[in-house]
C-alpha cells in the first residue's frame, strides 16, 4: 500500500521536474498540489472539530447530571425490613 503511494508520489514529482527542469520548483509545486488535494478533507475535519467543540458543553452537562443522580441514589439511606412498620 505504502509502496504504491510512494511510487505515485515519485512519478508526480519526476513529471513536475521534467516540466520545470528544476527540482526546487518541482518540490514547491508538489507541495502546493498536495495542499490542493488535501484541502477538502482538511476542511471537513476542521468543521467536525468545531461542531464537537460546540456540542461538548451540552454533553458535559448531561453527563454531570447523570453522575449526580447516581451519587444521590448511591448515598440515599437504605430501607431495611426493620424500618417498615406494618399498616
Amino acid at each position: 500500500m505504502l509502496d504504491a503511494l510512494a511510487h505515485v508520489m515519485i512519478t508526480v514529482l519526476r513529471s513536475l521536474e521534467a516540466l520545470t527542469h528544476s527540482y526546487g520548483l518541482a518540490i514547491v509545486l508538489f507541495a502546493v498540489l498536495m495542499k490542493l488535494v488535501l484541502y477538502y478533507p482538511t476542511k471537513q475535519q476542521y468543521q467536525a472539530m468545531a461542531d464537537m467543540q460546540r456540542i461538548q458543553p451540552e454533553l458535559a452537562g448531561q453527563i454531570a447530571i447523570r453522575i449526580l443522580s447516581a451519587l444521590q441514589h448511591a448515598h440515599a439511606p437504605p430501607i431495611l425490613p426493620r424500618d417498615i412498620e406494618p399498616a
